[in-house]
């Protein structure tokens, strides 16, 4: 799980600051003992922990067995870490990504997937239209079990 990827287009400046539009949308991809699966859901704020725990209830509810989840060191990632730990601790299995390895994060090809394959040059007319076409995009990346193995292969994570 991760912040989405810094860029252009319409998601941003191209500045590497990350800032625009697509800052505000939130992405997931999970790894399952015997599934790999994309489930996901776009934000329009910035994620804050209580949202992350909703997220990942949903998530468990969704699943109904223990899942591994792929995490960089985002500060909301590991205090929704610790409240799993201590409420739930057989939920999920956290495994997390070194400090600054972006390559090694599956997220950050998701988001290049949609910014740079599905939405190039895109230019919405609103943040509704924005929204409904990156959600178009990760909708079509849950279904498609080769390009989630891809995002994995890239990123070097045995499966």
């Amino acid at each position: 799980m991760a912040r989405p990827a810094r860029g252009g287009t319409a998601a941003g400046g191209g500045d590497g600051s990350g800032g625009g539009w697509l800052r505000q949308c939130f992405n997931y991809i999970v790894a399952c003992v015997q599934c790999l699966s994309h489930y996901f859901q776009l934000l329009r704020e910035n994620v804050q922990t209580g949202r992350l725990v909703w997220f990942l209830r949903q998530l468990h509810h969704h699943y109904a067995r223990r899942v591994v989840l792929i995490l960089d060191r985002y500060s909301v990632h590991r205090a929704a870490a610790g409240f799993f730990a201590e409420h739930h601790p057989d939920w999920f299995t956290f495994e997390w990504l070194p400090s600054y390895s972006p390559k090694l994060n599956p997220v950050e090809q998701s988001w290049k997937h949609t910014k740079y394959d599905d939405l190039p040059n895109f230019i919405p007319d609103n943040l509704d239209h924005f929204h409904d076409n990156v959600y178009e995009s990760q909708k079509y990346q849950h279904h498609d079990q080769t390009i989630l193995r891809s995002f994995f292969a890239y990123a070097k994570l045995l499966l």
